[in-house]
């Protein structure tokens, strides 16, 4: 009806990112900007799917021009320090991610950002104590699981980071990112099974999850299952036409 509103071509980029379908997304975060540049949303989100694709140093700028429109958004300040940190700039993000955690101690999402932070510049202890907090306040916070999660692996102590799986899953059983780390954390130990499982489940809880499909089809090509493999890869293909790592597989 107008396609000249920011805000319905903002909702419509929301939507396409949920789908998922990031380019389709990109495309009407972009034209979100090109009708109101100034809205620190857009930013905000076109920054996140950037890096989500590899495109870290637009992911960067895009996150900045959401901090100079709206200094005081906690999100636009987020998405700078976890460009920073993606780039390997792990001082200036350190700087951001201590200034938001002093602003919200009680904020989760930034508690396990500080974490990865520290994680980067090898304090174990110090990233420890963040994940734990921000599992605290949080359960089922999925930047805060991450960190445990390698972190109880690398130490060989998988019962560790297993417990605070099951906290997470308990608190949040139909979260698909949850159930995805799960399963990636079951895959890296070995306990396949328990990775089908919790990839089953995520499937059943968010059917437009691509890599949920892709896992359990990698899942099935370590068992040499690849009947099994290729009806999920074939999955990918039907939700998605023009998937070409999935076709890829298949071949």
């Amino acid at each position: 009806a107008d396609p000249e509103a920011p805000e319905a071509q903002l909702v419509l980029g929301m939507s396409h990112a949920a789908n998922p379908d990031p380019e389709a997304a990109i495309a009407a975060y972009n034209e979100v900007l090109r009708l109101n540049p100034a809205m620190a949303q857009a930013q905000i989100e076109l920054s996140e799917l950037l890096l989500l694709s590899g495109q870290n140093d637009q992911a960067l700028q895009h996150a900045q021009a959401a901090r100079k429109a709206a200094p005081q958004n906690p999100l636009a300040r987020y998405s700078v320090a976890r460009a920073l940190l993606v780039k390997g700039d792990v001082r200036a993000a350190e700087s951001e991610a201590a200034a938001l955690v002093k602003q919200y101690p009680n904020s989760a999402t930034a508690r396990a950002l500080h974490g990865q932070v520290l994680l980067a510049r090898y304090d174990t202890a110090g990233a420890t104590k963040e994940f734990e907090k921000a599992l605290e306040l949080n359960p089922a916070e999925p930047a805060g699981l991450r960190g445990p999660m390698g972190i109880g692996l690398s130490r060989k102590r998988p019962e560790d980071a297993r417990a605070r799986l099951q906290r997470a899953l308990a608190a949040a059983p139909n979260r698909s990112a949850v159930l995805m780390i799960a399963a990636q954390f079951e895959g890296s130990t070995g306990n396949l099974p328990a990775a089908e499982q919790h990839l089953r489940k995520d499937i059943e809880v968010a059917p437009s999850n691509l890599d949920a499909y892709s896992t359990l089809a990698s899942l099935y090509m370590r068992q040499k299952k690849l009947d099994d493999a290729k009806r999920e890869l074939e999955e990918v293909v039907r939700r998605k036409p023009d998937a070409v790592g999935a076709r890829t597989m298949i071949g």
